[in-house]
């Protein structure tokens, strides 16, 4: 579907006396499309109206806010419809009418005062070859809530040992 763009554009080269043929030649676009355009513009559309579909589920809108009520994901309530009613439809479509129901998730910053706090986490960066063998590489990550300065630090252990290193390596970086 076209946008207002491309109706001032079209409104604008028809304006400079060009045919409908030069126009469809210059966008790149079909000559019915370009002459349905103009028609629309001559009726007084200054922009394409807004095509609207319902899905195929506001038959069971109730039953879907229910089972969201209940607390079932997405997944279990695609695994119902297609149990309880035989629906033959994609668990992508059943996510996206879903989403319309749900609020958008909201962070709230968290602001600490400075030497306060830290968060720290590993993280799975891979498997190398050491000696011909197979190792697990690990991420030490150390975030400063305040400043949010970070350290890194790449290792092969997460024992305690090597946790309380890391916590040493990174409060002498920082």
């Amino acid at each position: 579907m076209y946008k207002v763009a491309m109706y001032n554009t079209i409104k604008t080269l028809l304006e400079h006396g060009k045919s409908l043929r030069e126009i469809s030649r210059e966008l790149g676009m079909c000559r019915k499309t370009v002459s349905r355009i103009q028609k629309a513009l001559l009726n007084g559309d200054s922009a394409p109206r807004q095509q609207s579909r319902s899905s195929g589920l506001e038959v069971f809108h109730e039953q879907i806010e229910h089972y969201l009520a209940s607390g079932l994901s997405a997944l279990l309530i695609h695994q119902k419809l297609i149990q309880q009613h035989g629906l033959t439809l994609s668990y992508s479509s059943v996510a996206r009418y879903i989403g319309k129901f749900k609020r958008a998730e909201c962070f709230v910053p968290l602001h600490s005062l400075p030497g306060e706090e830290a968060q720290v986490d590993f993280g799975y960066f891979g498997e190398f070859r050491r000696n011909g063998r197979g190792v697990k590489v690990w991420v030490f990550s150390m975030v400063l809530s305040h400043s949010r300065q970070s350290y890194y630090k790449v290792v092969t252990s997460q024992q305690v040992r090597e946790f309380l290193d890391c916590h040493i390596s990174a409060f002498e970086y920082c």
